[in-house]
């Protein structure tokens, strides 16, 4: 699908009075030091104890929301994890949050909702820490403490290589092409975020114009991998 340059300043228009800023979702992909560790039955639980722990894959997309003097805000959605332990496979999903900036140095939060097997959802939080990893990367372990039970997830992303640029809204899935990537490439350039300032650079770096517009239909009518 090909969308003229009249179109695009009609869309710029829609976008400017009233449109939402949020940016592309950017899928990330867990490191090989990601983990799943899970420990019970804890006091005052009157059961067997167990410990299960092991290797965490699986991906995650991550969405800027906004910006205040001092943080970012993204949020965190369609978590697919499966971590291998001694008695199987856990299955994890969920959705979430993350902060990252800070006033006395780099600091970030990863709060997220999550299922494991179908139970739950158990509520993980970091709480606000030094950051691990410079971003985009992120290394952050979150913690919960359902009924008689402790459970950590060491989560060790990148950005992953199967990202699509021209993917930037994932409402209608990932690889799926349409209006709405479109409208959330125009809230990204609106708010002047580096995704869309710096689809083209020939006018420098940051400079949001029509050329990052001509370039971002480039990519779409490219297709996705």
């Amino acid at each position: 699908m090909r969308i003229s340059a009249r179109c695009v300043a009609t869309l710029i228009a829609i976008t400017c009075s009233g449109g939402s800023a949020s940016g592309q979702a950017v899928t990330y992909q867990l490191g090989h030091a990601a983990a799943y560790e899970i420990e019970g039955c804890l006091a005052p639980c009157l059961c067997p104890g167990f410990h299960e722990q092991g290797p965490a894959t699986g991906t995650f997309d991550l969405v800027f929301i906004e910006s205040d003097p001092h943080f970012d805000y993204y949020a965190i959605r369609q978590v697919h994890f499966t971590a291998e332990v001694a008695h199987g496979v856990r299955v994890i999903s969920g959705s979430g949050r993350y902060v990252i900036g800070g006033v006395h140095g780099a600091e970030n939060r990863m709060t997220l909702e999550l299922r494991i097997d179908g139970e739950g959802p158990f509520e993980f939080d970091s709480g606000l820490v030094p950051v691990a990893a410079a971003f985009p990367n992120i290394e952050i372990s979150i913690d919960a403490a359902p009924v008689c039970r402790e459970i950590t997830v060491s989560v060790v992303a990148g950005e992953s290589p199967l990202n699509c640029y021209a993917d930037c809204d994932r409402s209608t899935g990932a690889g799926v092409l349409d209006i709405f990537d479109f409208l959330c490439f125009q809230n990204a350039f609106v708010s002047q975020r580096e995704y869309a300032c710096d689809c083209d650079t020939s006018s420098g770096h940051g400079v949001c114009d029509l050329f990052d517009f001509l370039c971002f239909q480039g990519a779409f009518v490219g297709g996705c991998p």
